[in-house]
């Protein structure tokens, strides 16, 4: 048994939610739902974690990185199952983002999860707001 992180169901677990996959992947485009010649993109966003997670208080944020003539920004209200552009939910260790406003079309986002909007069952919080550095070549 690990010392260092004990099993999600006990009450002794101290560590936040671990981020396992997120689909699309980083940097990946997305899938877009049918929507005849309508302008941006319809699609879901799903993160998967490493323990089942629960909805804390606060907004998710989609952040435009490129595109900004025409991006926007978008505000998801996470704590309720509804925010204007679509709606959320949470099965066990998949978090689900659904947009039935589109998204802008060829357009690049950063999702930020601040403190506090996503927990783990003890209330271990998980926080997401990666900042790249300009011109960082990762290869």
């Amino acid at each position: 048994v690990l010392d260092s992180k004990l099993d999600v169901h006990t009450s002794f677990d101290s560590t936040p939610p671990v981020l396992l996959s997120t689909d699309p992947p980083h940097l990946a485009w997305v899938q877009c739902v049918p929507d005849g010649f309508d302008a941006g993109c319809k699609t879901t966003l799903r993160f998967t974690f490493d323990e089942d997670v629960f909805r804390g208080k606060g907004n998710v944020s989609l952040v435009c990185l490129d595109n900004y003539d025409a991006c926007t920004d978008v505000i998801v209200a996470f704590e309720g199952h509804t925010f204007y552009g679509g709606t959320t939910y949470i099965q066990n260790r998949d978090v689900f983002l659904v947009f039935s406003t589109p998204l802008m079309d060829v357009s690049l986002f950063k999702v930020v999860f601040p403190a506090g909007v996503l927990l783990d069952s003890t209330g271990n919080t998980f926080e997401m707001d990666v900042k790249c550095v300009e011109g960082f070549d990762p290869s």
